[in-house]
């Protein structure tokens, strides 16, 4: 979470990749600061994102790049954080 805030208030065009160390890896886009796109194998959208968001260690890889055509998230950062949160919260409860 706290990377993407760090893109979003430098307004950073990019491509994150994620792993897992596990063997799990995914990808999030943004544009000018707004995530656009997020796949993690056949997920892809916000439910991606939540993924990538939920996993408690791992690396990643930033690059400049533009985002797919392709749009898979319209929902603005703040929102997104906001559920990934409560996703979190709702996991910690029910274990």
């Amino acid at each position: 979470m706290d990377l993407l805030q760090v893109l979003s208030a430098s307004r950073r065009t990019v491509r994150v990749k994620v792993e897992d160390g596990k063997g799990n890896s995914g990808e999030l886009s943004l544009l000018n600061g707004r995530p656009v796109d997020a796949r993690r194998g056949a997920v892809a959208g916000e439910d991606a994102l939540y993924d990538l968001i939920a996993w408690s260690e791992g690396r990643f890889t930033v690059r400049a790049a533009e985002p797919p055509a392709e749009r898979t998230i319209t929902a603005p950062l703040e929102m997104l954080l906001i559920e990934a949160c409560r996703r979190r919260d709702e996991a910690e409860r029910s274990a």
